[in-house]
């Protein structure tokens, strides 16, 4: 659409396009809004940057963001608002109604609102769009093919941003990797090629898995899921003992992993992930039971 720029790199994947849009977003000392819980990795980002960051909070159990605590902590000193969609790590999708009153707030005090829209691709049969799409001089987007699409190693991200912001980041980038990897350019450019077809074979994999996952968590009684109705991670709550011990009982007993909540501010909840071959998430369940099992008879 005319006044906005894509602006494309691959270096890495979403979290440094991340990095990008903060840093062009906000100088250091200014205020942010970021929601509460978050991926680690976005919050670091933010403070390494030397952004002063005031939290917003999601509802503990449907996920859904609190907007009267959004407008609560809104101030003309704010920059930017900061979300993901769909939010990791519990999976919740903001729909365009609650965004639409987010960049109207956001506009309100003149800030920019930056959406990481990595997850939100997994929207496969709803043809997603771009939170830019609602205001392209209000909303920013990060986002790469690295989750949706499967395709991490090509570390192929993008920042879709007014076109000031979107020059501000050429220039940031080019501190950074000034000179991107070509063969990796090219597997790229031949993915955007093969997209549908690539989106058509992950979405088979994701409807196998997730009905793998939803059975799981059915079966049991010791965990307590927020169950998302897209993407490929849950965040369930352990009703019996501390998350991290069982994480490295998991780690040691059976070789298998869970992300602790602490890594998303949330320290009774664990995340997984179901974006492996079905086999192996079928296997990786069985487990996952088998050592829940061991561990309620330990505690």
């Amino acid at each position: 659409r005319p006044g906005v720029t894509r602006y494309a790199w691959h270096p890495a994947g979403t979290s440094f396009a991340n990095y990008l849009g903060l840093a062009a977003v906000a100088n250091p000392g200014e205020e942010i809004l970021l929601e509460f819980p978050t991926y680690e990795l976005i919050l670091n980002t933010a403070q390494y940057l030397g952004l002063k960051v005031t939290r917003f909070h999601h509802d503990p159990t449907t996920f859904e963001i609190n907007l009267d605590d959004l407008h609560h902590k809104l101030s003309p000193a704010v920059t930017a608002i900061v979300v993901c969609n769909m939010h990791n790590p519990s999976g919740q999708l903001t729909g365009d109604a609650t965004l639409s009153r987010i960049g109207d707030m956001a506009r309100s005090v003149g800030a920019k609102v930056v959406v990481d829209e990595v997850y939100r691709e997994m929207l496969w049969e709803e043809h997603p769009r771009s939170a830019v799409l609602l205001d392209g001089d209000t909303f920013v987007s990060t986002n790469s093919l690295t989750k949706a699409y499967g395709l991490s190693g090509i570390r192929c991200g993008w920042v879709i941003a007014p076109e000031e912001m979107a020059e501000r980041m050429w220039h940031i980038n080019d501190l950074h990797a000034a000179t991107p990897v070509h063969p990796g350019e090219l597997m790229a450019v031949r993915a955007f090629e093969r997209l549908p077809q690539i989106a058509a074979e992950q979405k088979a994999l994701l409807d196998t898995n997730r009905a793998l996952l939803r059975e799981f968590l059915d079966s049991r009684d010791d965990l307590g899921a927020y169950w998302p109705e897209h993407g490929t991670v849950v965040f369930p709550r352990l009703l019996r003992g501390n998350v991290d011990d069982f994480a490295a009982f998991f780690r040691s007993e059976y070789e298998g992993v869970v992300v602790p909540g602490r890594f998303f501010e949330v320290e009774d909840r664990m995340r997984i992930g179901v974006g492996l071959p079905a086999e192996q998430i079928s296997e990786s369940l069985v487990t996952l039971g088998t050592a829940l099992d061991a561990w309620k008879k330990q505690i």
